[in-house]
């Protein structure tokens, strides 16, 4: 998926899930403090998780930990996305490519789960 902002969108909920600590769709539904479009958000990464899982794509589901899911409580810096895909690559034998297939696979579920409006250009 080319950078746009659906892109910064998704990354940020991915990251906002695990800060949260990768919580279960039963356990967002009993955090009182959230808003509801980070109900929303939460939900929407739990139930890719569970599709991805449900698929049998381990591997999809193992590079959106790696590259989104590690240190999502620091603040991104330049290029760190694509750093990890690259030692994510390096370290699993598979082209960096690949990965971003993975990611942009895992990115699109969540989309539509989401229900968010993205048309490419």
């Amino acid at each position: 998926m080319k950078k746009s902002n659906v892109r910064n969108y998704v990354v940020s909920a991915f990251r906002y899930y695990s800060r949260m600590g990768e919580p279960s769709i039963s356990e967002i539904a009993k955090l009182k403090h959230l808003t509801e479009a980070e109900r929303l958000d939460l939900s929407a990464v739990a139930a890719m998780l569970d599709k991805l899982s449900s698929q049998g794509d381990i591997t999809t589901i193992a590079a959106v930990r790696e590259v989104y899911f590690i240190d999502a409580h620091e603040k991104y810096k330049r290029d760190d996305i694509s750093k990890k895909v690259i030692r994510y690559s390096l370290n699993n034998y598979i082209s960096d490519r690949t990965v971003w297939n993975y990611l942009d696979k895992a990115q699109k579920i969540f989309i539509n789960i989401r229900c968010l409006r993205f048309e490419s250009i």
